[in-house]
């Protein structure tokens, strides 16, 4: 805003105009928001593996805490692990097996105010699908072959 100091009488300007500036405080009224899928794809039986990158913004003011995002794995955490800070999931077991599940869904929580219990947050479905290694050795179909 501009602000002009004026004679009541003459209406003349009585001062130099005057710049003031209000800066409007944000409130924290923007859930987190996902970017890009959530679908991964990593060899099975790799443990401490990078399986990917869980993106993530917030539209509000990037000077505040309110934009500041903590993820959270809330289920398959006995196979991952998410990185708190900056949403790399990788693998915590080398019991992932192709042939017994091939596809893991799990659920990942984004919540802004650094994760405190009062921040808005969302959730989402990862899907992490598994590519096959040469773990298993060929077998016979039959048990034994006349010729």
């Amino acid at each position: 805003l501009r602000i002009n100091a004026l004679d009541s009488k003459t209406h003349e300007p009585r001062d130099l105009p005057l710049d003031i500036i209000i800066a409007v405080d944000d409130e924290n009224d923007n859930k987190p928001e996902f970017q890009g899928k959530l679908e991964f794809t990593v060899p099975e039986q790799t443990k401490g593996l990078v399986v990917g990158k869980v993106n993530a913004t917030d539209r509000d003011d990037p000077n505040t805490d309110h934009v500041k995002i903590k993820f959270t794995l809330k289920d398959g955490l006995e196979y991952f692990a998410i990185n708190p800070d900056t949403g790399v999931i990788t693998t915590v077991s080398n019991g992932l097996d192709r042939e017994t599940k091939d596809t893991h869904r799990v659920t990942v929580e984004i919540r802004d105010l650094k994760g405190a219990p009062h921040g808005l947050f969302n959730t989402a479905t990862a899907t992490i699908t598994l590519t096959d290694i040469n773990d298993n050795p060929p077998t016979f179909t039959q048990t034994s072959v006349s010729a």
